[in-house]
């Protein structure tokens, strides 16, 4: 419970910094073997050090790719005794092509040691018109 808390500060430090630099801190907290599936890029991979490098290669890309890239974390918080949940949306000007604006989701579950063992990122929908239109 107590690393579970912990878990969840160093993400709601680092989440909103994800495209100003690479997250360190939370990566440690990860256990060797995590599990990631990314349900937006249909990708799913194993350990440390490849969640370590395409999260490196994302952060990169948003400095490199687009003008102003940002993660916004609406919130984040604990939700089962070893789950942790962020709502989160990314906006991005890119330097070529459209404008990314995408919302989703991130599940962190935590193992008996209070790691990280698996990461599960969906995707809420991507948002094709950002005016906003109220219901009448």
């Amino acid at each position: 419970q107590d690393n579970t808390k912990l878990v969840l500060r160093v993400l709601k430090k680092e989440l909103p910094m994800l495209f100003v630099e690479c997250p360190k801190e939370s990566i440690k907290h990860c256990s060797k073997e995590v599990v990631v599936t990314d349900n937006i890029h249909n990708l799913n991979f194993k350990g440390r050090e490849s969640l370590r490098i395409s999260v490196n290669m994302l952060s990169r890309a948003g400095k490199y790719l687009t003008s102003d890239a940002k993660m916004d974390v609406m919130w984040i918080d604990q939700t089962e005794d070893n789950e942790i949940e962020a709502r989160w949306r990314i906006v991005a000007h890119q330097k070529i092509g459209p404008k990314v604006d995408m919302d989703g989701y991130t599940f962190f579950y935590l193992n008996a040691d209070g790691e990280i063992s698996a990461i599960v990122v969906d995707e809420v929908a991507p948002r094709r018109d950002t005016s906003f239109a109220p219901c009448s």
